[in-house]
């Protein structure tokens, strides 16, 4: 499996996940292995909303937990909702 269960149309490489907005010590280590258990037995999860950078690299805007639990799953690219300026 490449990516996670979304409704979300647009997959983008994890790897263009630049970097985030969320501080991490607001990252909550058991809420993302949930997600990531969750992921792997797949459940649907949102989109993650990112806003488009110059050279093709993303902000995560909202998602946070969902895009680490992606890399914990090791996923190649996660669904995203692309948010416009």
């Amino acid at each position: 499996m490449s990516a996670y269960r979304s409704n979300g149309k647009t997959l983008v490489p994890l790897t263009a996940l630049h970097r985030m907005t969320q501080p991490p010590l607001l990252m909550q280590p058991d809420k993302v292995e949930c997600f990531a258990d969750l992921m792997r037995k797949g459940c649907e999860f949102a989109p993650v909303l990112v806003r488009e950078e110059e050279g093709g690299f993303y902000v995560v805007l909202d998602g946070h937990h969902r895009a680490a639990a992606s890399r914990h799953c090791s996923f190649t690219h996660i669904p995203v909702i692309i948010q416009t300026r």
